[in-house]
């Protein structure tokens, strides 16, 4: 294989910072997925941002979904490709996302990697590049420390094709997102916020790194990444495109006239540089 594809064994980028905020993201995710609580705020894909991921898939293509959970947009993504390979650190997502493409009849499309960085690296040195690879809804943002999120941005553009490949990415909008939180001093100027969600008689505690575009842009063009587009992921917040039909479709009209320095997440389509 070439050094395009060739990463050092745990080097993918993970889920936070260092080795040990990657257990405990793993671990808060574990009680997100285990308990239910992360299918039941986010049953369905934001449809918009499905089409959009779609339109840039090739036909029969590779896809890397980084931080696919239990494959909520993967799964969908799917059909339309040769190879479409899931990414998490989240042992019980992977199993519901395993389950799940057994009942739907698409184990031969879809791989399940992970939890250890390392899984991936070796299935990406021996089945090659991707045509696509996806990271959405803040799974970047959760890499909190500057150099693993600039590894995993570099890890992800060696995984595609350098000539056709894509990655797609969405993060959350400083301007939209968490508010309070970002009234602590040290949050507004690292760009880094600690959120815990309440969940019945449970908690997740995350660390978020916050985005706008520019910074972005900054980070992408750093890693060998070229904007070539910016999107509006929703208006609405997440939970209600993900969990309302109709109020999806509204979003969906809404969000083609947002500009994306106003929209909920924002989403970035870039190329290698």
């Amino acid at each position: 294989m070439t050094d395009q594809i060739l990463f050092p064994a745990g080097t993918l980028g993970c889920a936070a910072g260092s080795p040990r905020d990657a257990v405990q993201t793993a671990a808060q995710y574990e009680v997100y997925y285990g308990k239910g609580h992360y299918d039941a705020r986010y049953p369905r894909p934001n449809p918009r941002l499905l089409r959009l991921v779609a339109k840039h898939l090739q036909p029969s293509g590779r896809l890397l979904d980084y931080g696919c959970g239990s494959g909520r947009y993967l799964l969908p993504l799917a059909s339309g490709t040769s190879s479409a390979i899931g990414f998490d650190i989240s042992a019980t997502a992977l199993a519901t996302l395993r389950k799940r493409s057994t009942e739907m009849g698409q184990t031969n499309v879809v791989q399940a990697i992970g939890p250890n960085l390392g899984d991936l690296d070796e299935h990406l040195e021996h089945t090659g590049l991707v045509d696509l690879a996806i990271c959405l809804f803040g799974v970047l943002s959760h890499i909190t420390d500057d150099a693993a999120r600039h590894a995993a941005l570099v890890r992800l553009r060696r995984a595609i094709d350098p000539g056709r490949g894509r990655v797609i990415l969405s993060v959350p909008n400083k301007r939209r997102r968490f508010r309070n939180e970002q009234r602590d001093q040290t949050a507004v100027s690292s760009g880094r916020i600690n959120y815990t969600r309440t969940l019945g008689a449970d908690r997740v505690d995350l660390g978020y790194r916050l985005y706008d575009t520019e910074t972005l842009r900054s980070e992408l063009a750093e890693a060998g990444l070229e904007v070539e587009a910016f999107h509006a992921e929703s208006c609405l917040p997440e939970n209600i495109v993900a969990s309302h039909p109709n109020l999806a479709r509204l979003d969906g009209a809404l969000s083609r006239l947002c500009p994306s320095s106003l929209g909920y997440g924002i989403v970035a389509v870039a190329r290698p540089a």
